[in-house]
Protein backbone atom coordinates (compact mmCIF):
# COMPACT_ATOMS: atom_id res chain seq x y z
CA UNK A 1 0.00 0.00 0.00
CA UNK A 2 0.74 3.21 -0.79
CA UNK A 3 3.33 5.10 2.14
CA UNK A 4 1.41 8.57 1.95
CA UNK A 5 -2.05 9.81 2.43
CA UNK A 6 -4.18 10.40 -1.05
CA UNK A 7 -7.50 11.92 -1.98
CA UNK A 8 -10.67 10.27 -3.67
CA UNK A 9 -13.96 11.35 -4.58
CA UNK A 10 -16.89 11.37 -3.05
CA UNK A 11 -17.99 9.83 -5.89
CA UNK A 12 -15.68 7.05 -6.19
CA UNK A 13 -16.05 6.33 -2.28
CA UNK A 14 -20.01 6.14 -2.68
CA UNK A 15 -19.47 3.76 -5.82
CA UNK A 16 -17.00 1.10 -4.08
CA UNK A 17 -19.78 1.20 -0.99
CA UNK A 18 -23.02 0.63 -3.36
CA UNK A 19 -23.77 3.98 -2.11
CA UNK A 20 -23.35 3.68 1.51
CA UNK A 21 -25.09 0.59 1.17
CA UNK A 22 -26.53 -1.35 4.68
CA UNK A 23 -24.83 -4.20 3.78
CA UNK A 24 -21.56 -2.61 3.70
CA UNK A 25 -21.87 -0.97 7.06
CA UNK A 26 -19.15 -2.58 9.47
CA UNK A 27 -20.35 -0.24 12.19
CA UNK A 28 -21.28 3.09 13.82
CA UNK A 29 -19.19 5.23 16.48
CA UNK A 30 -19.31 8.51 17.85
CA UNK A 31 -17.84 10.25 14.73
CA UNK A 32 -19.86 8.12 11.96
CA UNK A 33 -20.51 5.17 10.36
CA UNK A 34 -17.38 2.41 8.82
CA UNK A 35 -17.98 0.72 5.58
CA UNK A 36 -16.41 -1.94 3.86
CA UNK A 37 -15.91 -1.06 0.42
CA UNK A 38 -13.38 -2.61 -3.19
CA UNK A 39 -11.93 0.69 -4.49
CA UNK A 40 -11.00 0.33 -8.29
CA UNK A 41 -7.13 -0.49 -7.86
CA UNK A 42 -8.90 -3.54 -5.98
CA UNK A 43 -7.95 -3.31 -2.08
CA UNK A 44 -10.56 -4.44 0.38
CA UNK A 45 -10.44 -1.15 2.83
CA UNK A 46 -13.25 0.24 5.93
CA UNK A 47 -14.33 3.93 5.06
CA UNK A 48 -15.25 6.17 7.44
CA UNK A 49 -18.07 8.64 6.80
CA UNK A 50 -18.41 11.36 9.56
CA UNK A 51 -21.72 12.99 10.35
CA UNK A 52 -22.31 16.64 10.82
CA UNK A 53 -21.12 17.82 14.55
CA UNK A 54 -19.65 21.45 15.62
CA UNK A 55 -16.56 19.89 15.23
CA UNK A 56 -16.59 18.12 12.14
CA UNK A 57 -13.80 20.05 10.63
CA UNK A 58 -11.45 19.85 13.80
CA UNK A 59 -11.98 16.24 14.27
CA UNK A 60 -11.63 15.41 10.81
CA UNK A 61 -8.31 17.16 10.38
CA UNK A 62 -6.89 15.88 13.31
CA UNK A 63 -7.44 12.00 12.55
CA UNK A 64 -5.74 13.01 8.96
CA UNK A 65 -2.77 14.93 10.62
CA UNK A 66 -2.14 12.22 13.38
CA UNK A 67 -2.98 8.91 11.89
CA UNK A 68 -2.04 10.14 8.22
CA UNK A 69 1.44 10.54 9.75
CA UNK A 70 2.21 7.73 11.84
CA UNK A 71 3.14 4.35 9.98
CA UNK A 72 3.78 1.17 12.46
CA UNK A 73 2.93 -2.53 11.72
CA UNK A 74 0.55 -2.25 15.13
CA UNK A 75 -1.84 0.59 13.39
CA UNK A 76 -4.20 0.15 10.90
CA UNK A 77 -3.06 2.73 8.33
CA UNK A 78 -5.02 6.07 6.83
CA UNK A 79 -4.69 5.78 3.16
CA UNK A 80 -7.02 8.46 1.64
CA UNK A 81 -9.82 10.84 2.33
CA UNK A 82 -12.29 13.42 0.94
CA UNK A 83 -13.31 16.29 1.53
CA UNK A 84 -15.82 17.63 -0.92
CA UNK A 85 -18.46 20.26 0.55
CA UNK A 86 -19.82 19.06 4.07
CA UNK A 87 -18.89 15.46 2.81
CA UNK A 88 -15.70 14.33 4.93
CA UNK A 89 -14.52 10.59 4.75
CA UNK A 90 -11.07 8.56 5.70
CA UNK A 91 -9.74 5.19 4.33
CA UNK A 92 -8.29 2.95 5.79
CA UNK A 93 -6.19 -0.55 5.48
CA UNK A 94 -9.38 -3.25 5.77
CA UNK A 95 -8.13 -5.12 9.25
CA UNK A 96 -11.39 -7.41 9.63
CA UNK A 97 -12.10 -8.63 12.93
CA UNK A 98 -12.69 -5.85 15.19
CA UNK A 99 -9.87 -4.55 15.02
CA UNK A 100 -11.42 -1.06 13.34
CA UNK A 101 -13.62 -0.63 16.74
CA UNK A 102 -10.20 -0.15 18.83
CA UNK A 103 -9.50 2.26 16.01
CA UNK A 104 -12.35 4.24 16.23
CA UNK A 105 -12.00 3.64 20.03
CA UNK A 106 -8.36 5.41 20.16
CA UNK A 107 -9.96 7.96 17.51
CA UNK A 108 -12.82 8.78 20.07
CA UNK A 109 -10.47 9.21 22.96
CA UNK A 110 -8.35 12.18 20.90
CA UNK A 111 -11.65 14.10 20.54
CA UNK A 112 -10.43 17.97 22.15
CA UNK A 113 -14.23 18.39 23.73
CA UNK A 114 -12.99 15.94 26.99
CA UNK A 115 -17.50 15.56 27.51
CA UNK A 116 -16.85 13.67 23.86
CA UNK A 117 -14.18 11.17 25.13
CA UNK A 118 -15.69 7.93 25.74
CA UNK A 119 -14.91 7.16 29.74
CA UNK A 120 -12.62 4.69 31.11
CA UNK A 121 -15.72 2.59 31.73
CA UNK A 122 -16.42 2.31 27.99
CA UNK A 123 -12.84 1.88 26.46
CA UNK A 124 -12.36 -1.13 28.90
CA UNK A 125 -15.53 -2.54 27.77
CA UNK A 126 -14.25 -2.27 24.08
CA UNK A 127 -10.82 -3.30 24.66
CA UNK A 128 -11.99 -7.00 26.63
CA UNK A 129 -14.64 -7.61 24.14
CA UNK A 130 -11.58 -7.43 21.39
CA UNK A 131 -9.34 -9.50 23.48
CA UNK A 132 -12.04 -12.24 23.99
CA UNK A 133 -12.36 -12.61 20.18
CA UNK A 134 -8.94 -12.86 19.52
CA UNK A 135 -8.40 -15.47 22.63
CA UNK A 136 -11.70 -17.37 21.46
CA UNK A 137 -10.33 -16.89 17.50
CA UNK A 138 -6.88 -17.01 17.76
CA UNK A 139 -6.82 -14.69 14.63
CA UNK A 140 -3.45 -13.26 14.42
CA UNK A 141 -4.74 -10.45 12.55
CA UNK A 142 -5.85 -8.92 16.18
CA UNK A 143 -3.14 -7.19 17.37
CA UNK A 144 -3.75 -5.82 20.90
CA UNK A 145 -0.36 -3.87 22.63
CA UNK A 146 -1.50 -2.06 25.42
CA UNK A 147 1.61 -0.24 26.42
Amino acid sequence: MEKIVTIMSFMELSKATLNFSLDNEMGNGMLGKVYKALVPNGWTVAIKRFQSSDNLEEEFVSEITTLGSLRHPNLVPLICFCSERDKRLLVYKYMPNMVLQLLELASDCMKFIPDQRPTMQQVYQTVAAIAQVHDQTGDPEIKLHLD
